[in-house]
């Protein structure tokens, strides 16, 4: 299934204002949604070089693995 994400890059390449788009996303599990926020907000980008917040839109697309 699918979930959207939302979350801003900033000029530091910090993610900041992480959070799942339930209306977009196929998985409803409030548990793993806060999962995937807690992951997103927790990882590093690359400083942008216009040094300007950049919202980034992303879903993950994720599959059970047998």
């Amino acid at each position: 299934g699918t979930v959207k994400t939302s979350f801003t890059i900033t000029p530091d390449g910090i993610v900041k204002a992480a959070k799942v788009d339930s209306k977009g996303s196929t998985l409803k599990d409030p548990t793993l949604h806060d999962c995937v926020v807690a992951v997103l907000s927790t990882m590093a980008f690359p400083k942008p070089p216009d040094a300007k917040d950049h919202p980034i839109q992303f879903p993950f697309n994720l599959k059970a693995v047998h």
